[in-house]
């Protein structure tokens, strides 16, 4: 099996209790939850690379129904296990667990004045890694007239894990999971038990100026703090080790969906820019400055959706198309060897340790990926059971889209090429 194979699982089992008594206007909602998303690379028999996280939730809710104000207060509860074994070539073996809880506490009303509905709220979040509450205050306000809505929203929302991808695996899904550091006794590295913060602002817009047409626009700013990436090094290997950023993040989304007879069919277009700022201490030595904007992996400027069907004499037929422009990602320029002499020797008597040259992170762009996927299908009724017979083509041009590339060899897998499908549904 090539090294660059990724098989992911997804297990979740939960449990809800609801109480809505038959005399007064609550709602009582219980929810006990547990998932796990397991990840490996390489080889099925001995993989190179594997991250684990288990995520175990608690959560109690009540709502308070009103004339006009409604009341939403519950609490919550999260324990969060991370697992990761990262290994491969110039990689000494890094195993890490980490653990990682907090409980959060919220109260959320919302206000029905006239054409306004108003929903201020706030949630206080206990993080283990520090004892005093974060404070997250929010406020969300809709106006809705006839064929029109105008809804704003903002907030502060707090987080305290993360996921890494190695800048040597450019589009890779594979993630390593990890959370933010405790403080210890007496603290030298800022990161240390500082939560990721987020200021948001929404502001969107919905019309329906015709009864088969619904029209939106929805933009965003994003003010990110105590955000947290991989270290840069330059050593070739996968680390957990963590260097604060912060960042900022807006764009907008347009969408136009019709509803008319027997067609149905959307567009949507996305413009998004995201920037951060590293403040490693090494970036002065290496690039001269003392902090580092650059765009993230996870950038992609320009993305559009399309989706258009028909139904006619029992056929449903529908057609795809998505496409999405390049992500960043970090070049390697060359390797060389690092070794501490201290004395006059023979260059080529010791061994030096691998290291790899890159230029300024995340400076280079991956091509753009787009695709076209179509499908038919036809019901049939047989007695008492309903036959679905659907065909469908992925990647109706056979487009190469990258999966995964190797900044150091060059070398790329791409995913799926043209593949025709067809399957058969049975229903009693």
């Amino acid at each position: 099996m090539p090294p660059e194979e990724i098989r992911w699982t997804n297990q979740a089992v939960g449990t809800r209790y609801l109480v809505v008594p038959n005399i007064y206007p609550v709602l009582f909602d219980a929810h006990a939850s547990f998932s796990r998303l397991a990840t490996d690379l390489g080889p099925r028999d001995a993989p190179t690379r594997t991250s684990a996280i288990d995520n175990l939730h608690l959560d109690l809710r009540t709502q308070v129904f009103g004339d006009q104000v409604d009341w939403n207060v519950g609490t919550s509860l999260r324990r969060i296990t991370l697992d990761n074994e990262l290994g491969g070539l110039y990689q000494n073996i890094e195993n890490r667990r980490n653990r990682f809880v907090h409980w959060g506490i919220y109260a959320e009303p919302e206000f029905r004045r006239g054409h306004f509905h108003i929903q201020p709220s706030v949630r206080a979040q206990f993080f283990d890694s520090r004892f005093y509450p974060f404070i997250e205050p929010r406020l969300r306000v809709v106006w809705e007239r006839g064929l029109q809505q105008v809804s704003g929203a903002a907030g502060f929302y707090q987080q305290g894990v993360i996921g890494l991808s190695d800048r040597r695996d450019a589009a890779s899904i594979f993630t390593a999971w990890t959370s933010v550091a405790r403080p210890s006794e007496n603290v030298e590295d800022v990161s240390e038990g500082r939560i990721q913060r987020a200021l948001h602002f929404i502001l969107g817009y919905r019309a329906t100026p015709a009864a088969w047409l619904e029209v939106s626009i929805e933009g965003y700013y994003r003010r990110l703090l105590n955000i947290y990436i991989a270290e840069w090094t330059a050593f070739p290997r996968f680390t957990t080790r963590l260097q604060p950023a912060s960042g900022r993040s807006f764009g907008f989304d347009v969408r136009a969906e019709v509803r008319r007879g027997i067609f149905y069919g959307y567009v949507t277009y996305g413009l998004a820019s995201t920037r951060y700022e590293a403040e490693q201490a090494t970036i002065q030595l290496w690039y001269g400055t003392e902090t580092l904007g650059f765009r993230p992996p996870h950038d992609r400027r320009h993305q559009v959706n399309t989706l258009g069907s028909i139904s006619t004499l029992g056929f449903d037929l529908s057609v795809r198309w998505e496409f999405g422009s390049g992500l960043p990602f970090s070049r390697a320029l060359g390797f060389d060897g690092f070794a501490l002499v201290d004395d006059v020797t023979d260059a080529s008597q010791f061994e030096a340790s691998r290291r790899v040259i890159y230029e300024e992170p995340f400076n280079g762009l991956l091509p753009t990926y787009h695709r076209l996927d179509v499908s038919v299908e036809r019901m049939f009724s047989m007695g008492h059971a309903e036959v679905t017979v659907q065909g469908s083509i992925i990647n109706v041009y056979n487009r190469r889209n990258l999966f995964y590339l190797d900044v150091f060899t060059q070398r790329r897998v791409d995913q799926l090429p043209l593949v025709p499908s067809l399957g058969v549904k049975i229903a009693f």
